[in-house]
């Protein structure tokens, strides 16, 4: 089990606690503490996925209609009219669960993907990110050189994105120090023998 903690805006203690359960990556437990209570909001989440889709028609009502004064033809919004859910014919749905006994290392870095990228739209005002598909070599080349992190690095090195939108947020010097000894694993890096 990993478990996540973080200071949230609204200046409570949250806690995610990830984990595998029936084979599947999941989110055992989402929980904030308040008054020294912690609340869990929600336990054992799974990611699944339903998807539906149809074909669009260019079937377009106001390409019939007159022109009104002084506009030209060709010059009408390129709509979609039809309703593509009333073709029965056409519709497909697809469900989709991520099981660690198909992972691999694309599905993974996908999977990692969005969580990153979300964090990303979120800072930057909700910009729009394209979830990249890489067992396509063009979208790792697009990534190889990402190296955007709100986490401070081992070396000490600070976040090259913010890691909340509270725009004064610094972690204290204790935080900053227990998240180095996090990761690594409890040893100062100056103690290793070369």
């Amino acid at each position: 089990m990993q478990t996540i903690c973080w200071k949230g805006e609204d200046s409570l203690n949250w806690r995610a606690e990830m984990g595998i359960l029936d084979q599947t990556p999941a989110v055992l437990s989402l929980a904030y503490e308040k008054n020294g209570v912690w609340t869990v909001l929600e336990e054992n989440l799974v990611p699944e996925f339903h998807v539906v889709t149809s074909k669009r028609t260019k079937n377009n009502p106001q390409r019939n209609m007159a022109l009104k004064e002084g506009e030209e033809s060709g010059y009408q919004w390129d709509t979609y009219s039809d309703d593509p859910f009333s073709h029965l014919q056409d519709v497909k749905h697809a469900d989709e669960k991520f099981l660690t006994t198909s992972m691999n290392v694309h599905a993974a870095v996908a999977m990692s993907s969005v969580a990153i990228l979300a964090h990303r739209s979120v800072m930057s005002g909700g910009n729009t990110y394209d979830i990249p598909d890489f067992r396509l070599e063009e979208c790792r080349k697009a990534y190889e050189n990402d190296r955007e992190s709100p986490f401070y690095r081992e070396d000490g090195t600070a976040p090259t994105i913010p890691c909340c939108s509270h725009p004064d947020f610094k972690p204290t010097p204790d935080q900053v120090e227990r998240y180095r000894l996090a990761m690594t694993d409890g040893k100062d890096p100056s103690d290793e023998i070369l």
